[in-house]
């Protein structure tokens, strides 16, 4: 009676060969998952790396394709194909940058710590220009300031809260195209 016996090289061959089949079948799940971004956001965070998933399912190609499953490795090398069919576009192509002399200033400001310096937070936004300002940590009040003093600006969130949150400010030029936030978002 002969017993077969694997050798300790036979053996390391054998599993890596089934984790490569393990990843490459985890791959062309993710790959196929991916089309289904717009049913819930995790998958579409798949697409994002059809990059990773090609390189991936290329090299479960070539381990399976040697002799753990063909079947595998033909399965694996269509998904390939289809990550990088999706991807080549992106590199292939001649993107232009995109050029405008158009820049929208955005400016944040905690002014939450502060005790009294409402005055001076309302001085410097009127003097710094910018088409959109940020205020976190502005309770109610900070609304009713902008108001009072006449500020080119036009608040696009309506509840700031009592005790704190964020208020958003907008150039009237730019705030009338924007439709103002719900309480709550």
């Amino acid at each position: 009676m002969s017993t077969s016996r694997l050798s300790p090289v036979g053996s390391i061959a054998k599993t890596f060969g089934f984790l490569m089949f393990l990843l490459g079948w985890t791959a062309v799940l993710a790959t196929v998952l991916g089309f289904f971004g717009t049913v819930w956001w995790p998958l579409d965070v798949l697409s994002d790396w059809r990059f990773v998933l090609a390189v991936v399912l290329i090299l479960a190609t070539i381990a399976n394709g040697l002799g753990y499953s063909r079947v595998s490795a033909v399965v694996f090398l269509v998904a390939a194909i289809v990550n990088i069919y999706l991807i080549a576009p992106l590199w292939l192509n001649d993107q232009q940058p995109v050029v405008s002399s158009e820049r929208v200033r955005v400016v944040s400001l905690d002014v939450g710590r502060a005790p009294d310096v409402r005055p001076a937070v309302m001085e410097w936004v009127n003097m710094i220009e910018s088409d959109i300002v940020i205020l976190t940590n502005a309770g109610g009040t900070w609304a009713g300031a902008i108001d009072q003093l006449g500020l080119p600006y036009r608040i696009v969130n309506e509840d700031p809260g009592l005790t704190g949150g964020t208020l958003v400010l907008a150039r009237n030029e730019i705030g009338a195209t924007i439709e103002p936030v719900p309480a709550g978002m």
